[in-house]
């Protein structure tokens, strides 16, 4: 008896969650905001933030997933002792005519994202009328799968969160594409940091976006900069 429990006892952090920190850089050494970083067996995500960093609870022996539009994703086996780490994305690139085209499309990239991530886009806990089966003879007859995961309420929280990051990511793929450097250089008269100091005060919603016209954008640019200006 003892034995087993000193088994246990010495064994229990090689299965203790812990935080993982890290950084994501692309083959130039620069920060990757908005990879997708994803615990495969917890189903729990995260997204790096303006410098590449992140953190997400992992056990030993976890595979980490890090996925980027535009990328080719990268795969990662967790160590105990390893408490930080820092990966270096490399481009996906297509041949065309024998041009090298960096892929950056919303729609295509956008319906990659859903195509790679389905499950979480679609996901939703299981509905009282599939746990429940009323039927003439058996009227309490109960699926008890669906059951088992209406009652994993840690899990159902992590997956609608990490489909929450999702659709926050599509959100943000949006704005960068309708919204960019060259098309805001060429309204006002702003360039390097004070343009992308600009970009970041004043950056638009989706739904605006979606409902304006080129014209309007413009507009919505030159009445932004006379406020930026003022102060």
């Amino acid at each position: 008896m003892i034995v087993i429990i000193l088994f246990c006892w010495y064994g229990l952090p090689a299965f203790a969650q812990h935080p993982l920190q890290g950084q994501i850089m692309d083959a130039d050494s620069l920060p990757l905001p908005g990879a997708t970083i994803l615990n495969k067996r917890s189903n729990s995500g995260t997204i790096t933030d303006a410098s590449g960093a992140f953190t997400i609870n992992v056990r030993q022996g976890d595979t980490i997933l890090i996925k980027m539009l535009g990328y080719l994703p990268l795969m990662y086996l967790c160590d105990r002792r390893q408490e930080r780490i820092v990966r270096y994305m490399k481009r996906d690139i297509v041949e065309l005519n024998g041009i090298n085209i960096i892929r950056y499309n919303f729609q295509r990239d956008s319906l990659r994202l859903r195509q790679e991530y389905a499950r979480e886009f679609t996901y939703h806990p299981p509905r009282l009328d599939e746990v429940w089966k009323i039927k003439e003879l058996m009227p309490f007859a109960v699926n008890v799968n669906n059951l088992f995961k209406a009652t994993q309420f840690k899990t159902i929280h992590k997956k609608k969160q990490f489909r929450k990051v999702l659709l926050a990511k599509e959100t943000e793929n949006y704005i960068d594409q309708h919204f960019t450097a060259d098309m805001v250089s060429q309204v006002i008269p702003l360039r390097g940091d004070s343009l992308t100091l600009f970009m970041q005060r004043y950056r638009p919603g989706k739904a605006f976006l979606q409902d304006a016209s080129t014209y309007d954008v413009y507009v919505y640019i030159k009445q932004r900069y006379q406020d930026f200006i003022s102060k």
